[in-house]
């Protein structure tokens, strides 16, 4: 016959702190072991060796592991968590059950000096890999002078960035770092990469007169426009208003990617002449009541050719020019 146990004393439940302050009060003669035990709840079995033997072992059963270890295997298992190869409960415990460096080299293909290093803290650096060619305040550098350059108008390019690197490399004689003697399209995409607010952007030419040009003067020339109108009483007469615009086109226009800004939606260049050797213009005429007079083509030549004058639009005029 089954027979249901009913324990009639409260089970002991004290702490390593517990047995240290009963063991002080004891060996200073403020309690005694009865009284020690019927105030802590602690066996007088338990302080008894403690303070004869001058035990300093801690409360419960030994553990299989030292404190030494059980930290080696703590730091083994959160190295290989920083990795991510560990990400379950069964991996854990295959560490656990093997615990040995080599044995987790094999397991996941970590190196051994790069497993030895993080569980003896001898690791100088916080990222996981090889440590970059700048560090990180130099690649912050490079990356304040690529923004600063787009501010300017003159966004560098790949291999301008390049150059502005070696050059940067060897003025802190970290040349040697690179085995080509120069950064390299590898080196720069993982710059790219570690710095997320630079980014590659198709550019557009932009001449330097376009460029400087400011909101002070584009609001002088709506005035001086506003005050036109009034004094020749030509608001009322649209048909009396005309507009001459000149557009020119390039046979060599570069649209090279460049590096800029994430955020930046249009990515100029600031260039000084018009880009290529041939160039060609057209002059355009329409008044304010929709009347489109027929274009002009002026190109860059000494003689005109008949050929240049085929297949243009109607009453269209051409000539050409030296400058």
């Amino acid at each position: 016959m089954v027979k249901n146990y009913i324990r009639e004393t409260a089970k002991s439940s004290y702490t390593e702190d517990d047995v240290q302050n009963a063991i002080e009060k004891i060996r200073t003669r403020e309690w005694t072991y009865e009284k020690a035990s019927s105030i802590i709840n602690i066996p007088t079995g338990t302080l008894a060796p403690r303070i004869s033997r001058k035990s300093n072992r801690q409360v419960g059963r030994p553990t299989a592991l030292k404190r030494t270890e059980e930290k080696r295997l703590v730091d083994l298992i959160i190295t290989l968590q920083d990795y991510g190869e560990l990400s379950t409960s069964e991996d854990v415990l295959k560490v656990k059950k093997e615990y040995s460096i080599r044995a987790a080299v094999r397991e996941f293909s970590i190196p051994y000096t790069t497993l030895n290093s993080h569980v003896n803290n001898q690791i100088f650096y916080d990222r996981v890999g090889r440590p970059t060619k700048f560090s990180e305040e130099e690649e912050g550098y490079l990356e304040q002078a690529a923004l600063l350059l787009q501010n300017w108008g003159v966004p560098l390019t790949i291999d301008e960035f390049i150059n502005l690197s070696k050059q940067d490399a060897s003025s802190l004689n970290k040349m040697h770092l690179f085995p080509s003697g120069t950064p390299t399209y590898d080196w720069l995409y993982s710059f790219l990469n570690r710095h997320h607010n630079l980014i590659f952007k198709k550019s557009y030419p932009l001449e330097k007169k376009r460029a400087a040009l400011t909101c002070e003067q584009v609001n002088n020339w709506f005035q001086l426009l506003n005050k036109i109108l009034q004094e020749n009483n030509l608001s009322n007469n649209p048909a009396q208003i005309f507009n001459c615009d000149e557009s020119g086109l390039s046979d060599s226009i570069s649209y090279s990617k460049v590096i800029v800004h994430r955020h930046t939606p249009n990515a100029y260049r600031i260039q000084g002449g018009t880009g290529g050797k041939s160039y060609i213009s057209a002059m355009f005429c329409d008044s304010a009541a929709g009347v489109l007079l027929p274009p002009f083509v002026i190109y860059k030549s000494k003689r005109m050719l008949d050929e240049w004058c085929i297949g243009g639009p109607a009453d269209a005029g051409y000539d050409c020019s030296k400058k």
